[in-house]
């Protein structure tokens, strides 16, 4: 580090100027907008590619009967099959992962210039929830990082940015070292305060022994004074299982990590006394090459379980960090639209999860999405990933996963849930919403606001198309899902899901259903890549670079009536559906969530320091919003997770000034109700 770094300081948000709306876009607001959205072909957000589908399997049911047991106490009874039922899982589990390199793309490039659509996509999820979406920054390019004080990065920081790539370690295969200010951190806790956001945050480790930790020790004790109660823990390595591929001696191995572990923490406790708590770091964070279980075998929690918050693991179900052309994603495509890929996935992290659990700490899928190194082009960016992904987030909660972050790179990713505004582009609605972002909307609609909600994979021996879930709150069922993988336009793949509570061979029940509310994610095609809707509503209308964030549509909430405690859903090729058994789960799901878009919300003062009468300038760096880093390659070394993400970051880029943009306006959308 350049200097020692001063006592962390609140740098608050200015609440002189900036206007935040809860008006839904498509409504008036006294932002400047300007030109409409430009076109843009150049990047992943914009793919070209469309997938064919897989043709309709068959000899499918067209009828599945799910039959509830009444409570969690007769689901787990060994006399009635010993099912398993999760622990309670809160509202947020699905989260972000954001690469440190990429971090002022998606937050903003100071502390007072926060991307608008950026906190409206995490407030559509904290209405639902009621609670702040889950963020971890770090990734690779978290093991190279160095942090200055304010306005003494050696580049000087281009554009007023808190972050920059040292141009020594780039190449177009290998991560770029990255610098950072501590204005990254105020922008972390000024994130917080407006959506209340909880954060993990990656340590430099893999380059850091040279100095005695030093750097991480220095860091850690920033950002715990100045997050607080926002921080959840930090990141110790990631990856680590790959660091024999280049970040270490090839006989780098497990014995070796758990050494450097020790290393650190004896030396964190020495030498810098201040950091408040030392209990607070998610390991081992590995993903490839070493046994999930076996780490835990050779002492991870027996040594440092006291030092630990969280058992942490990364995973891609596929590699594409060798740039693999389209063919490779239809010939993929398939192996995402079925049960069995989640369901063999998790198989290494039943046990592990267990004793983590049981070792009183969240288990946390740290990083994960759909293949590493930028996902592929027509299949990250698809409907059937957004199924997918919300089939990989259910199982791995039902096998006790606490979280489940997915990962965001820059404008060269597939898989992004959200993909920042390009750099020639001067309108508030340029940001791209990625189909993985409804799994989110889904998914936070799912688990609710109550945190109580307890996961039970219903799909057994059924079709692999048609797999469900069960969730209890408070010892009795509540909500059910449900899922057709199928592409199907005929309606010949459609079924009918049957649900009932009790009536199982020895389950009987006082507690029947005559009415159930169910809400539905839809598409024509599992290739469908724009769109989309989450109970009748979408985020972006028009493609690529449409979005502001902000949800556009009424909520459609389909009322069934049930006969004789049977109740019959209707399931459309392809679609995900959350039903909802009782008006207190649908109300306790709902939040402050508005239903009709034509509301008229009143506006709500924050404010930056940099916009005035509701419009504002600003600069923004070409190369740092073009580049991004990721997941290491197979070999361990630093792949990027954009494709180019790693090159062209040396010298300074070119500034583009006196942009005025709309988005500076900050709208958030109907659904919000905005917490001071």
């Amino acid at each position: 580090m350049s200097s020692a770094l001063p006592e962390p300081e609140p740098k608050p948000i200015d609440k002189r100027a900036f206007q935040i709306y809860t008006t839904l876009a498509g409504q008036t607001t006294t932002a400047t907008a300007s030109a409409s959205a430009a076109s843009a072909t150049s990047t992943a957000a914009y793919s070209a590619a469309i997938l064919t589908p897989p043709s309709p399997p068959g000899d499918q049911p067209t009828s599945m009967t799910w039959s509830l047991w009444e409570s969690t106490d007769a689901l787990v009874d060994p006399a009635r099959g010993n099912a398993k039922v999760s622990v309670a899982q809160k509202g947020n589990f699905m989260g972000f992962s954001v690469e440190l390199s990429v971090a002022n793309q998606v937050l903003g490039p100071s502390s007072i210039e926060l991307r608008a659509p950026f906190l409206n996509y995490l407030q559509n999820l904290r209405s639902r929830t009621q609670s702040g979406a889950r963020i971890r920054i770090g990734g690779n390019s978290q093991e190279g990082s160095i942090m200055y004080p304010v306005d003494e990065l050696p580049g000087g920081g281009a554009g007023g940015s808190f972050l920059e790539k040292a141009s020594s370690t780039a190449t177009t295969t290998n991560t770029p070292d990255v610098l950072y200010t501590e204005d990254l951190v105020y922008a972390m806790m000024n994130v917080s305060s407006l959506v209340n956001t909880e954060w993990y945050f990656g340590l430099a480790f893999a380059n850091d022994t040279v100095s005695g930790w030093t750097n991480a020790m220095e860091v850690a004790r920033f950002v715990e004074d100045s997050l607080g109660s926002n921080l959840i823990g930090f990141q110790l390595a990631n990856e680590p299982d790959l660091y024999a591929g280049g970040r270490r001696n090839s006989s780098y191995d497990q014995s070796t990590y758990l050494s450097e572990i020790d290393s650190f923490f004896t030396d964190e406790s020495s030498v810098d006394a201040d950091i408040p708590n030392l209990n607070n770091f998610a390991l081992p964070n590995i993903c490839c090459n070493w046994d999930n279980n076996g780490i835990l075998d050779l002492g991870l929690l027996t040594q440092f379980g006291s030092r630990m918050n969280t058992l942490s693991y990364q995973h891609y179900p596929e590699n594409n960090c060798d740039n693999q052309p389209t063919t490779q994603s239809q010939v993929l495509f398939p192996t995402f639209l079925n049960h069995t890929n989640a369901a063999t996935l998790v198989q290494s992290y039943v046990e592990p999860a267990t004793r983590g659990i049981e070792a009183g700490l969240e288990v946390s899928m740290m990083e994960t999405n759909t293949a590493s190194c930028s996902g592929f082009s027509g299949l990250s960016d698809s409907f059937g990933a957004a199924l997918w992904a919300l089939d990989w987030s259910l199982t791995l909660a039902a096998n006790n996963f606490t979280s489940a972050l997915y990962h965001v790179g820059g404008r060269d990713a597939y898989y992004n849930p959200f993909t920042a505004v390009q750099t020639n582009q001067s309108t508030f609605r340029g940001w791209s919403t990625g189909p993985i972002y409804y799994s989110f909307l889904a998914m936070a609609e799912t688990f609710g606001s109550k945190n109580l909600s307890q996961v039970t994979d219903l799909t057994g021996n059924n079709s692999i198309y048609f797999p469900a879930y069960a969730i209890y709150e408070d010892n009795a069922p509540t909500k059910v899902t449900l899922f057709n993988f199928i592409t199907d336009s005929s309606g010949a793949s459609d079924y009918n899901a049957v649900v009932s509570i009790g009536g199982k061979s020895e389950g009987t029940t006082t507690n029947t259903l005559s009415e159930v509310y169910v809400r539905y994610l839809y598409a024509n095609s599992t290739a469908e890549q724009w769109d989309i809707t989450w109970a009748g509503q979408a985020a972006g209308t028009g493609g690529a670079w449409s979005a502001d964030g902000t949800l556009s549509g009424t909520v459609s909430t389909v009322n069934i009536t049930c006969e004789n405690n049977q109740c019959s859903i209707p399931m459309k090729a392809p679609s995900y559906a959350l039903v909802f058994l009782t008006q207190d789960a649908l109300t306790a799901s709902s939040g402050s969530v508005v239903t009709d878009s034509s509301s008229t919300k009143s506006a709500t003062t924050f404010g930056t320091t940099y916009a005035a009468n509701g419009a504002g300038t600003a600069t923004v760096d070409p190369a740092v919003l073009s580049t991004s880093n990721g997941r290491s390659t197979g070999n361990g070394t630093l792949g990027s997770t954009s494709k180019g993400g790693a090159a062209n970051v040396s010298g300074a880029p070119e500034r583009i000034s006196s942009i005025t943009s709309s988005w500076l306006m900050m709208i958030f959308s109907a659904v919000a109700v905005v917490y001071l």
